[in-house]
C-alpha cells in the first residue's frame, strides 16, 4: 500500500475460553475504530472474516451505477466534448450506427454519422435552448456511414466540469425510422381519402346534372324526337351512376374475399366482344379511332368468370377512353404469348404514366395527376378492381408507359386452358324486351320509401300490364297487402315503421295468400350476408337496387295466368 493508506483488519476469534464482557468490549471498540476511520476516509477495505469488501465514496458509486444503466439502453447514448470528439457511446450506439466503440473513442462526431436538420430554423432553435436551459429536444437526420439516411429524435443535454463550465454534450438518441414512415403513410391515406371523397362528389354530379336537363327537356317540349332524346341521356348517365356505385362495392367485397367466380370455359374472343359492348359509348363520345386485332373464335380458351373478364376489360378500356385526348387512338388485342398464356392489350395514345406513379398505378385511389388533361373522370378505383381480379383469376396485369403525353399500354396475362373439343358457348349482351301490354291479370305492390322510387316502378309495371299498387312504410305495406291480396310483393327493406324483413314474416304468416303471394327483396345491400337474412325471412328472390327489369319481369312472368 502507498503511504497514507490505511488498511483495517477487524479479526473477531471465536475460539477458547475468556470473559464475554471482555471481548465485548474489544469488538465495540474495534467498531467504532473503523467507523471513525471510514468516515475520515482512511479506509478503501474491510475483511471481515477473510472476505474482502472494498470501499467506494458515494460519487463513485453513482457513477458506476449510472454508466451500468446506459450501457443497457435500448437508445444510444453518445458523449461528445467540447472540440466535438467522443469520449463515450454505449452498445446501441455502436450497433445503430455500425461503428465499434475502439473506432469512434476519441474521432470526431463525423466518424459515425453526418448531421442533417430537417427545417430551416432548427440549428438555431437548438443551439438557443442548450445556451439558455442546457437541454434541447426534436428530431433530425443522421447519415450513416454506410450511407443510410436515419430519421432520430435527439435529447441533448450539456456536460459541466467541477467549475461548471461546459465540457460537452450528452445525447440520448432513438432511431424513429419506422415511426416517421407509418406517420408518412398515415398522412398520405388521409390526403389520398380526401381527394377520394371530392372526386366521389365530382363524378357523381357529373351525371346527374345532364340528367336534370334531360328531364326538364322531357317536362317542357312534348316532341316525340326530344323525349327520346331526353330518354337517352337519363339511361347513359343512369348506367354511369350505376357502374361507379358497382365498381365501389366490387372492391369493398373483393377486399374481404366475398366474391366468388363462378368459372366456366370462355373465349377471351367473347369476352372482348362483350367489354366493347360496354365501353364503345365511352370511345364514341371521345370520337377515338378504335381498332381491334382478335384471333379465331376458339383459339384462346381461358377457365374465368366471363361477366368477371369482361369487367376486367372493359375497365381497362375506359380508362383508355378516359385518359386519351378527343380523337386519340385505342388499339385492343388478344394474343397467345408462348405456351399457355393469353396476352390482352389495351393501347392507348392518350396521356401517358409519369415513371413515379406507375408502381402505384393500380393501387386503390391512385390516380394520374389531376393537373393532365383528360377527358373523363375517375374514382381511381377501376385500375384496383382490375388487378384483384385478374389476380383472382391466377393471372397478372401490368402498365407501361413511356412519360407523360406518350400513351400508356395495358397488359393481362391469363392461363389458357387445353382445347378439349368443346367449344365455348357463344354470350352476347341480352337486349331490353319489354313492351307496353295489356292486363295480363297479375297484381303487384310495390313498397318503398322513396316515393319517386315506387310510383316510377308502379308505371313501369302498369305499362307492361301490371295491376299495381304502392305502400311506403311497413304498417302500410300490411295494410295495403291485406286489402287488396297482390300476386307479388315487390318490397324494400329500409323502411320506416316496419322493416322490410318484418313485413315479410308478417305476410307469411298469413294463411293462404299470404303463403303463396311471391315476395321479392329490392335493397341497396346485396352481400351474402344480406341474402340469408331475406331468405330467412320468406323472400323468394333478392335484388339489389336499382334492378335489371328485364330480370324482375323474368321473375314476375311465371306469375302470368
Amino acid at each position: 500500500m502507498q503511504d497514507g493508506e490505511r488498511f483495517s483488519t477487524a479479526k473477531f476469534d471465536q475460539s477458547g475460553p475468556g470473559a464475554e464482557m471482555e471481548r465485548l468490549r474489544v469488538r465495540l471498540a474495534e467498531a467504532e475504530d473503523t467507523l471513525r476511520a471510514i468516515r475520515a476516509g482512511e479506509v478503501e477495505a474491510l475483511v471481515v472474516d477473510h472476505r474482502l469488501y472494498v470501499l467506494q465514496d458515494v460519487e463513485s458509486l453513482a457513477s458506476r451505477l449510472r454508466n451500468d444503466v446506459i450501457a443497457q439502453m435500448d437508445d444510444a447514448v453518445i458523449a461528445i466534448d467540447n472540440d466535438q470528439r467522443v469520449t463515450y457511446l454505449n452498445s446501441a450506439a455502436a450497433r445503430q450506427y455500425g461503428v465499434p466503440a475502439s473506432d469512434a473513442l476519441g474521432r470526431p462526431l463525423a466518424a459515425l454519422y453526418d448531421f442533417r436538420w430537417l427545417a430551416e430554423g432548427d440549428a438555431d432553435a437548438a443551439s438557443e435552448a442548450l445556451s439558455t436551459t442546457g437541454s434541447w429536444r426534436g428530431r433530425n437526420l443522421h447519415v450513416k456511414r454506410s450511407g443510410e439516411a436515419i430519421h432520430v429524435e435527439s435529447t441533448v443535454t450539456v456536460m459541466r466540469d467541477m467549475h461548471g463550465q461546459p465540457a460537452g454534450t450528452l445525447a440520448v438518441i432513438r432511431d424513429v425510422s419506422e415511426r416517421v414512415k407509418a406517420e408518412a403513410a398515415v398522412a398520405d391515406a388521409d390526403r389520398r381519402k380526401d381527394e377520394f371523397l371530392a372526386t366521389l362528389a365530382h363524378e357523381l354530379r357529373n351525371p346527374l346534372a345532364p340528367i336534370r336537363n334531360a328531364l326538364e327537356m322531357m317536362r317542357i317540349d312534348p316532341d316525340a324526337l326530344r323525349q327520346a332524346d331526353a330518354r337517352g341521356i337519363i339511361e347513359r348517365q343512369l348506367a354511369q351512376l350505376v357502374h361507379l356505385v358497382d365498381d365501389l362495392l366490387d372492391v369493398g367485397r373483393i377486399s374481404q374475399g366475398k366474391v366468388e367466380l363462378r368459372r366456366e370455359r370462355v373465349d377471351l374472343v367473347d369476352a372482348v366482344k362483350a367489354a366493347l359492348e360496354t365501353s364503345r359509348p365511352l370511345i364514341a363520345t371521345g370520337r377515338h379511332e378504335l381498332t381491334v386485332h382478335l384471333p379465331p373464335p376458339g383459339e384462346l380458351v381461358v377457365e374465368a368468370d366471363l361477366t368477371r373478364l369482361t369487367q376486367i376489360i372493359a375497365n381497362l378500356m375506359n380508362n383508355a377512353a378516359k385518359y386519351t385526348p378527343e380523337r386519340g387512338r385505342i388499339v385492343v388485342s388478344a394474343e397467345r404469348a408462348g405456351p399457355g398464356e393469353a396476352l390482352i392489350q389495351v393501347r392507348d395514345s392518350g396521356v401517358g404514366i409519369p415513371s413515379d406513379m406507375l408502381p402505384r398505378v393500380f393501387d386503390l385511389f391512385a390516380q394520374v395527376d389531376r393537373s393532365l388533361d383528360r377527358a373523363q373522370g375517375g374514382l381511381g378505383i377501376g385500375l384496383a378492381l382490375v388487378r384483384k381480379l385478374v389476380e383472382m383469376h391466377g393471372g397478372r396485369v401490368q402498365a407501361q408507359s413511356d412519360g407523360a403525353n406518350r400513351g400508356s399500354t395495358f397488359s393481362v396475362r391469363l392461363p389458357l386452358i387445353k382445347p378439349s373439343g368443346e367449344t365455348p358457348a357463344e354470350h352476347s349482351p341480352a337486349a331490353s324486351n319489354l313492351q307496353p301490354g295489356e292486363d295480363n291479370g297479375v297484381g303487384v305492390l310495390v313498397v318503398d320509401d322513396n316515393v319517386d322510387s315506387a310510383q316510377s316502378m308502379a308505371q313501369l309495371l302498369a305499362i307492361l300490364g301490371y295491376r299495381t299498387w304502392t305502400a311506403h312504410d311497413g304498417q302500410e305495406a300490411l295494410q295495403v297487402a291485406g286489402d287488396h291480396r297482390p300476386d307479388a310483393i315487390v318490397l324494400d327493406l329500409g323502411l320506416p315503421k316496419l322493416s322490410g324483413l318484418d313485413v315479410a314474416r308478417r305476410v307469411r304468416a298469413q294463411a293462404g295468400w299470404g303463403e303463396r303471394v311471391l315476395l321479392i327483396a329490392l335493397s341497396g345491400w346485396g352481400q351474402d350476408e344480406d341474402r340469408e337474412k331475406t331468405r330467412q325471412a320468406g323472400f323468394d328472390r333478392h335484388f339489389v337496387k336499382p334492378v335489371d327489369v328485364d330480370e324482375l319481369i323474368g321473375v314476375l312472368g311465371r306469375l302470368h295466368r
